[in-house]
């Protein structure tokens, strides 16, 4: 009964720095504009601070980078509420769904260079691929046109067995089943981008990791960003949370192997941010191929889906052209923008399943930001 009373008053004590005091807990801040933004920045963490204690996120981690400096970075709360780790500027976040822009920027990478075509029916890349004379191909998996379901994703929610990308691909083909014509409607799946990672390893003649890495983590300096390997002890890794009955409660241990591509990244906020700078200027990407990434699809009839290849394409509330973005998972809530037009870039990551980082909270710190002159 001690320890139990123990426990519970420690995770107050933690919640009540957390709310009450969350200058204690801040991490570094990165401001090299001479107090330019300031005021931006003040109201951004009241922002945070404010979403974190409506629905007791554990920890946050930000990073704003206007006209390709980061100007803004910052780390709120716990990494480990147990343990009482800060989260700070340096901590790794799983990133979710956002890892399907970075498997898009890999294939188109590998696009420039000839050695992939978004166009060629998948079965001539994978033999096995059983869907033949479909004309499904990476541009409408990536898409979500494919007309596959996500079957394995759904089932394998918590799964915690290791899967290489071949052992992945063949249950993945066996599970996910054609739910309808290829282009006639856009359905989001995550397990379908594995197919995407087995064709970048047949073209490239490497595994995933070391494709990503020497064609988007390594030329952009993406120091803090690694697939969520659960084979490995990887350094400033936050816990994961969930809500439940209880409160705030470490989330189940599962192993993303099989959806490393689709949902399977770590990263800081600062390396998301990086990276997205890099998708706004034109030393990465050559311009046509910006263009195809963020161009949205259509379906067969016309129907404009919003979303290109690896990023939802929008306006916002002022009518402002955006490339977005979100990931969930357990224990992860994450949100990424991109303003072309401002040259913008906002990374949110958090350690809670459902934190609303893309909501109320991205909204401030954009117009906080955007508002500077």
């Amino acid at each position: 009964m001690m320890r139990l009373q123990k426990h519970f008053f420690d995770r107050v004590f933690v919640f009540g720095l957390l709310f009450c005091a969350p200058s204690i807990l801040e991490a570094q801040t990165s401001n090299s504009s001479n107090g330019l933004y300031n005021k931006a920045i003040a109201a951004s963490r009241d922002a945070v601070r404010a979403m974190m204690k409506s629905v007791k996120v554990p920890g946050v981690s930000v990073a704003v980078a206007m006209k390709g400096e980061i100007v803004w970075r910052e780390g709120f709360g716990f990494a480990d509420l147990d343990k009482k780790v800060s989260a700070t500027t340096e901590t790794k976040f799983g990133i979710g769904s956002i890892t399907k822009s970075f498997t898009a920027v890999l294939f188109a990478r590998l696009m420039e260079e000839g050695k992939v075509d978004l166009d060629t029916p998948v079965e001539n890349y994978l033999p096995q691929f059983p869907h033949k004379n479909k004309n499904i191909t990476a541009r409408l998996i990536i898409g979500h046109l494919s007309g596959l379901n996500d079957e394995f994703n759904g089932t394998h929610y918590y799964e915690t067995r290791y899967f290489s990308t071949g052992a992945a691909l063949d249950e993945i083909l066996r599970e996910n089943k054609l739910r309808s014509p290829p282009r006639t409607r856009h359905e989001y799946t995550t397990s379908n981008y594995t197919i995407i990672a087995a064709i970048i390893e047949k073209v490239s003649g490497q595994d995933f990791s070391s494709a990503l890495n020497q064609y988007v983590i390594n030329p952009r300096g993406l120091k803090n960003t690694l697939l969520n390997d659960r084979r490995l002890n990887i350094e400033h890794c936050t816990s994961f949370y969930v809500q439940n009955e209880k409160g705030v409660v470490k989330a189940p241990d599962y192993d993303p192997s099989f959806k490393w591509a689709g949902a399977g990244l770590f990263s800081t906020a600062s390396d998301v941010a990086t990276y997205g700078t890099a998708l706004l200027q034109s030393k990465f990407l050559r311009p046509n191929t910006r263009d195809e990434i963020f161009r949205a699809l259509k379906t067969s009839s016309g129907e404009d889906t919003g979303y290109g290849l690896g990023w939802y394409i929008a306006e916002d509330a002022k009518g402002r052209r955006m490339y977005h973005h979100g990931g969930g998972g357990l224990g992860i809530s994450s949100y990424l923008c991109l303003y072309p037009q401002e040259d913008f870039v906002l990374a949110i990551l958090s350690n809670l399943t459902g934190a609303p980082v893309n909501d109320e909270v991205a909204t401030k710190i954009v117009e906080a930001f955007l508002a500077v002159k």
